[in-house]
């Protein structure tokens, strides 16, 4: 019986929550937009949001199977230290993972950007993957973070030219004031 009980009591809950807080809670939320919403959630762990354009090319660019292909024929991996750019299909496999790892990837972005546009890395993609316009993506989506203040800080000269991350901040200090 008891056991009986404790059901009902917890379907009531539920129907409670379901039934009457929650949409109650989205009638509070239409009073603020998605983006901001978004912005609240998500500035805290360094994510942006994306643009439709940015969106649209992410399918493009996540077909990547790591085959190596593109590493075989890129000449710029040849006069480039491997711990700074270690494959340019590392790039590619790292572009769809988390976007708060970004930051991370800035010295292999750095070296990216000295590519002479040959376009042989895409023409040896079996899958078609624009690479060059993944990178020249990735460095966008980089500056926009080096912009909103979560890209990556140089240390000291002694230090090697290693990175630190900067402390997570809140919306008002990123520049990125809730709209209400």
């Amino acid at each position: 019986m008891k056991q009986l009980i404790r059901r009902f009591r917890a379907l009531a809950l539920l129907g409670i929550q379901a039934l009457i807080l929650q949409p109650i809670k989205r009638l509070r939320n239409l009073k603020v937009s998605g983006e901001a919403r978004f912005l609240e959630a998500y500035t805290p762990d360094r994510l942006l949001p994306l643009t439709v354009e940015e969106r649209r090319r992410r399918d493009r660019f996540n077909a990547c199977i790591n085959c190596g292909l593109c590493d075989v024929s890129c000449d710029l991996l040849a006069s480039v230290r491997r711990s700074r750019l270690p494959s340019l299909s590392s790039v590619a496999v790292g572009y769809g993972r988390s976007m708060t790892e970004y930051p991370f990837a800035r010295l292999s972005l750095e070296e990216l950007s000295s590519c002479d546009d040959c376009l042989r890395c895409e023409a040896a993609c079996p899958r078609g993957v624009p690479l060059k316009e993944m990178i020249d993506d990735l460095l966008a989506h980089a500056t926009r973070l080096d912009k909103a203040g979560f890209g990556m800080k140089r240390l000291s000269a002694g230090s090697g030219g290693a990175l630190e991350l900067p402390e997570k901040r809140p919306l008002a200090a990123a520049g990125m004031e809730k709209s209400e």
